[in-house]
């Protein structure tokens, strides 16, 4: 499997739902992964809601991994963290949190019934 394949496995909505701090209690919020990866808020912004990589620059997309904390070359540990992280979402964060990764997740239903995962 090659690098591109092996992104397109995750996308940016999911490296993005998958972006924790504090151990993995708390979700990160866009501010967050802007400050950690360099990126501008807005490019961050554009990235959470992205289904492929397809139109992303590889810098962009290796910031943004980054700034997230995921790595494409672990994916057992990213499914691992997919599973037990999946709606735990729900529980924590403010109204705007929860409103957000209720459209990530739906989303990301969206995507993957259309990609046959």
């Amino acid at each position: 499997m090659t690098f591109y394949e092996r992104a397109e496995q995750f996308p940016p909505l999911l490296v993005r739902i998958l972006a924790r701090k504090n151990n993995g209690r708390r979700a990160m919020s866009t501010s967050d992964i802007a400050k950690a990866s360099g990126l501008p808020r807005s490019t961050v912004g554009d990235l959470t809601w992205k289904t492929s990589w397809a139109s992303v620059t590889f810098g962009d997309m290796a910031d943004f991994c980054k700034g997230c904390g995921f790595d494409h070359l672990h994916t057992r540990h990213n499914r691992e963290l997919l599973l037990k992280r999946a709606k735990s979402y729900m529980h924590a964060g403010n109204a705007q949190q929860r409103k957000m990764f209720m459209g990530l997740l739906s989303k990301l239903e969206q995507w993957a019934t259309a990609n046959g995962n």
